[in-house]
């Protein structure tokens, strides 16, 4: 099931405002976009880190369960539509910019989405195993796995928002 993304209420408003003053819609008005879907896929990361400590402190328990089977949904959600949406709206209008820099950046970002999508996979299927109770939860290769996947989020996220802050005063 597709959700629609919190983000696409947040560009509707800016392009109808954009709409009404007769101007198009600027990567600026889109930048909340992308800081609400990071700062929610920021939140789904430091799930992840409790949920790893939990599993350290109590073994793989039903509580322990329950919460990997949330966060697979909530980070599949998050990476598939989040990401998604980036690429259409806020990436789409940084890569016709007409500054070299702002273009490679925006590629960057692109590539982090492949990085991160491609992790988020291998770590995803240790969570769902322990989820659905298919094997015993090997914490070490997970935590691994997990500081990994951690490291490239916190590091696209702070990427963007360079990227966002640059931007913007060139739109002012």
């Amino acid at each position: 099931m597709s959700v629609p993304s919190q983000s696409a209420a947040v560009t509707g408003a800016s392009t109808q405002r954009a709409r009404s003053s007769g101007k198009a819609a600027s990567a600026a008005d889109q930048a909340p976009a992308g800081g609400r879907s990071h700062g929610e896929l920021l939140h789904a990361v430091g799930q992840l880190d409790r949920l790893l400590q939990e599993l350290e402190r109590d073994g793989v328990d039903e509580a322990g369960r329950q919460s990997a089977r949330a966060l697979v949904g909530r980070l599949d959600e998050l990476l598939d539509t989040r990401f998604a949406d980036q690429e259409q709206r806020l990436l789409a209008l940084f890569r016709r910019d007409a500054d070299a820099r702002i273009r490679q950046a925006t590629d960057t970002l692109r590539v982090d989405h492949e990085w991160i999508t491609g992790n988020w996979r291998e770590l995803r299927s240790m969570l769902d195993s322990i989820a659905r109770s298919y094997c015993w939860a090997d914490i070490d290769a997970l935590r691994s796995a997990a500081e990994l996947f951690t490291a490239l989020v916190r590091d696209h996220v702070d990427q963007q928002a360079a990227l966002l802050a640059r931007a913007s005063p060139m739109r002012s």
